[in-house]
């Protein structure tokens, strides 16, 4: 189900770009021939008294909105390209800003919704981080980073992504005894590759107040190293490699440090009633994304944290944004969303990320149908990135996509006439090149995190 979900959430965005397309065609009076929602065989289609016909196809990850060319029966004129430049300048930008405009509007739901996290309150800080030379402290609030307020500890991580590589990042902290500081932060060492294999929290050298909870297990997941092991649901673990521990923190820290290692196992299973101690061996699998980690494939048995309950209020908050207040949130975040898209591809291209991080069709899946499982928030936020990605990367200059159109209206502009046909055969050549090459290595990519 929430595989089905995250594939009409993004053929919904999909529909969004496309009628950017075709909602100012039809503002500027641009005929269209077709409306397509994804690509194979028709399942439904109707025509509309326009002229213009509707199809949904089979393979719904994907869309186009066709114009009429010159060489197509009973055109008479109507084509595309007999428009003023001005006119098709526009019906081809409009597709990626719909969904500028639908990122805004998620993040104002999201804005007024109330948003719930972790208060931005240090729980720990690594040494020899960034965090520990700036003198970051346990207990620490923080109030704002980078000049951008911050009320949950997300918003910390969020606004850090966008200058990761940067030096002397101002942030402000309230200490426990209610003292405001203005530090800095020197993130000129870290990296948005470092998050391939690790966490942004050990990237930028602290971590937010968790909730300590016993290493009691919630859940095995089938076909998992702990499945393999024995483990159930209920088990405490008592000790590892002869070491006590008392929180689940210690556990999932052992599993991450110890792939495909032997780890002895201590567990008390409840047996009527009482607790008997048994000895099981887990060897956690190593993560695809990142072999170095390891996975044991269970959850952790949470108490209930609701709003309202003692634990809620004192490890999480919600931030909600008043009506007056949420454009400018709604703004800041989709600005820093945008950064952060447009610096990972400038990494991407200078190698400092490599092209194992790209994922395609079934990575997007994969990673919207998980934030469907953690929430609605989660989902919405998901669908207002992928809505700023979809608008980066249909710009980019590339034929094919919007941005390559986009260069033959400009080289119009410019000249005063149409790119030549040998020019148009060649720069096509080279687009679909590029699209066919990006197609097969994400493909591979997701292919080999599946394995």
């Amino acid at each position: 189900m929430n595989i089905l979900i995250a594939i009409l959430g993004l053929s919904f965005l999909i529909l969004i770009h496309e009628m950017g397309h075709y909602w100012a065609a039809r503002w500027l009076k641009i005929p269209v021939v077709n409306f397509s929602i994804g690509f194979g065989p028709a399942l439904f289609e109707f025509k509309n008294r326009h002229g213009t016909s509707f199809t949904l196809r089979a393979i719904l990850l994907g869309g186009y909105v066709k114009f009429w060319e010159e060489d197509m029966p009973n055109c008479n004129g109507k084509s595309f390209d007999s428009h003023p430049v001005w006119k098709r300048m526009l019906t081809v930008i409009a597709g990626p800003a719909t969904n500028l405009i639908c990122a805004y509007i998620f993040f104002v739901f999201l804005g007024l919704s109330g948003v719930t996290g972790l208060k931005p309150i240090v729980g720990s800080v690594l040494d020899a981080s960034p965090a520990q030379e700036a003198n970051i402290q346990p207990n620490d609030e923080i109030i704002s980073f980078n000049g951008n307020k911050v009320l949950l500890w997300q918003d910390l991580l969020w606004y850090s992504l966008s200058v990761l590589g940067a030096p002397d990042v101002p942030i402000v902290i309230e200490d426990i005894d209610g003292n405001i500081f203005e530090k800095n932060i020197n993130l000129e060492d870290a990296s948005l590759a470092e998050l391939e294999s690790t966490s942004l929290n050990a990237v930028i050298g602290m971590g937010p107040r968790y909730i300590e909870v016993k290493p009691i297990i919630g859940d095995v997941l089938n076909d998992s190293a702990a499945q393999t092991a024995g483990l159930e649901v209920g088990d405490e673990i008592v000790a590892i490699n002869g070491k006590y521990i008392t929180t689940w923190r210690e556990f999932s820290q052992s599993i991450r440090i110890s792939p495909n290692q032997n780890l002895e196992l201590k567990v008390a299973r409840k047996v009527t009633g009482d607790d008997n101690i048994i000895t099981l061996n887990l060897i956690p699998a190593s993560n695809p994304t990142a072999p170095e980690s390891g996975l044991a494939g269970i959850r952790v048995g949470l108490p209930e944290v609701v709003p309202g309950s003692a634990i809620f209020d004192e490890y999480y908050t919600t931030a909600t944004y008043p009506l007056s207040q949420v454009w400018s949130y709604a703004s800041k975040q989709t600005s820093e969303t945008l950064k952060l898209t447009i610096t990972s591809f400038y990494q991407l291209l200078i190698g400092k990320l490599g092209l194992d991080s790209l994922g395609g069709p079934i990575s997007i899946v994969q990673n919207v149908g998980i934030s469907v499982e953690v929430g609605l928030q989660s989902f919405i936020r998901m669908l207002a990135f992928i809505n700023l990605s979809l608008f980066f990367f249909n710009l980019l200059p590339i034929p094919v996509l919007d941005g390559g159109h986009l260069v033959n209206h400009i080289i119009e502009v410019v000249t005063k006439r149409k790119p030549s046909e040998r020019f148009l055969r060649n720069y096509q050549a080279i687009g679909f090149s590029l699209l066919v090459t990006l197609f097969v290595l994400v493909t591979f990519n997701d292919i080999t995190r599946l394995l």
